[in-house]
């Protein structure tokens, strides 16, 4: 639909505009994904965020999921 169209071109923006990563959080689906100028890799929650352009960072998705299971 629209909204993912619109998402899609500005990914498209910032990495013309010399962006070395985006990120995309999906908490319904519990999915991250990740553009970069080679490819677009998904994650999901048993995964590990690591990338290039982050040196030593890594966060667990199930980590960051996990704050939608906790009660309000």
């Amino acid at each position: 639909g629209y909204r993912l169209a619109h998402l899609e071109h500005k990914i498209a923006v910032y990495l013309a505009g010399g962006a070395s990563l985006i990120v995309v959080v999906d908490p319904p689906k519990r999915r991250v994904t990740l553009h970069d100028r080679e490819c677009v890799r998904v994650l999901s929650d048993e995964d590990v965020l690591e990338h290039a352009a982050l040196p030593g960072f890594r966060l667990s998705l199930a980590d960051l999921f996990s704050a939608l299971d906790r009660p309000r």
